[in-house]
């Protein structure tokens, strides 16, 4: 297969066909901030608009501009001096201390060590990652900077409505355009521009998504001062106005919360489980209350599992969990769904019947020897059993054929559904 050749700026092409859809798209999302950082790049030269596209798409945030080789951009030295002045690319701070020192090599490091005075307290068998961890802990930043090149660094300065714009466009967080290349080159398949349309139905819920998807991105890294960080940013995130910001914040709540558990903080765990309030966070919260030894909170909780779950799932957990550890299935449930015993004697019934024998309106396979998780299998097993189950969330019950005899083994009538 022969791939076609990329015209020579197609990356600044890409780029500006992202912007005019955020434009046209999500004109009422956008704020000042974005319409300023808009407006800038296309009041910047050709040249620095190729380099900041360039910056953006390579790895990182920081970058020797000394090793910058781009033969389209005729003047690099000039292009990164507009992107200075006009506030997209800066000079390294003491925050950037980590990351400067992590994109040094390890040569460089040790004689920038050395050249600071510090031989005698280092070591050239260290691994590049102990040499990172004694310039940040031994050295101070202007000291590095200055035995290691760090004037001929710089770094991307706030980079947030660059990421926000690319989170409009392809509907999840982005760190650079490599897929609009591979679609041009036919690897990648991928939706056309004209064929896109509004993924978020305003401002609120467009930027809701955008930060929970942030901080899932960030939490990737595991470590004590991320998902610290992540913990505020959780608790004190914006108002989650639909199921999808939902969604984000209860997978990031229920990570980070797992950490905290983990790590003894059980107060801060509790507080990031009761915030995302999934499925998954309140299985989580259940079991830290019971480990505290809270039984009465963890009982309220399960009922409330039990009479409003959010899965099928989470009923069965519930149901499963107040069975084992309160001596009983539980209000509202069916005790052949709840329980170690009664879910084996059940999956033993269930193997019993013949296939032929289930009503076709469930499509279920009653021929696999387990127990069904969906509504539609909890119907069936409702039918054979002669019980009434809760379908949610159109609150409706099953209700079954008085005439049909319980705990039949064939059925003689169809299960319809109806309100209680």
């Amino acid at each position: 297969m022969t791939l076609p050749v990329l015209p020579t700026y197609y990356y600044r092409d890409h780029f500006v066909e992202m912007l005019q859809f955020a434009e046209r798209t999500y004109g009422e999302i956008l704020t000042e901030e974005h319409r300023a950082f808009v407006a800038c790049f296309y009041g910047l030269s050709h040249d620095a608009q190729c380099l900041l596209i360039r910056m953006v798409n390579r790895r990182g945030a920081i970058f020797n501009r000394a090793l910058f080789r781009y033969a389209e951009i005729s003047d690099i030295q000039a292009a990164t001096d507009a992107l200075m002045d006009c506030g997209h690319v800066r000079a390294l701070a003491s925050q950037d201390y980590s990351a400067f020192v992590a994109c040094l090599t390890k040569v460089a490091l040790l004689d920038g060590a050395r050249a600071a005075g510090f031989g005698s307290e280092v070591r050239a068998s260290w691994s590049k990652q102990v040499f990172v961890d004694f310039f940040v802990a031994r050295i101070p930043f202007a000291v590095a900077v200055e035995h290691c090149g760090g004037e001929s660094f710089v770094a991307l300065a706030d980079t947030r409505p660059i990421e926000f714009l690319l989170y409009l466009y392809f509907g999840k967080t982005a760190e650079n355009l490599k897929n609009f290349a591979l679609r041009d080159l036919g690897v990648l398949r991928t939706n056309r521009e004209t064929s896109f349309s509004a993924r978020f139905a305003d401002a609120k819920e467009a930027h809701a998504c955008f930060h929970y998807s942030q901080v899932l991105d960030r939490i990737e890294i595991r470590s004590a001062e991320i998902c610290e960080k992540a913990a505020v940013d959780i608790l004190e995130g914006p108002e989650r106005t639909t199921e999808y910001a939902t969604d984000l914040a209860g997978r990031a709540a229920c990570q980070v919360g797992q950490f905290f558990e983990r790590q003894g903080d059980k107060d801060l765990a509790e507080r990031l489980y009761r915030f995302g309030g999934s499925a998954e966070c309140r299985e989580r919260l259940v079991r830290l209350l019971h480990a505290r030894g809270d039984k009465s909170a963890t009982e309220d909780l399960l009922r409330q599992m039990i009479d409003d779950p959010e899965s099928d799932d989470e009923h069965l957990f519930a149901g499963d969990f107040y069975a084992r550890k309160f001596g009983d299935d539980g209000p509202g449930c069916a005790p052949t769904f709840c329980g170690r015993d009664a879910r084996s004697r059940l999956t033993t019934r269930i193997a019993e019947i013949p296939r032929r024998a289930w009503p076709e309106c469930c499509g279920v396979r009653a021929d696999k020897c387990s127990l069904p998780r969906t509504r539609s299998g909890f119907r069936c097993l409702d039918f054979f059993l002669g019980r009434a189950f809760r379908v949610r969330p159109d609150d409706q019950w099953v209700r079954l054929d008085p005439a049909l005899p319980a705990r039949s083994h064939v059925p003689q009538a169809v299960c319809h559904a109806d309100r209680c």
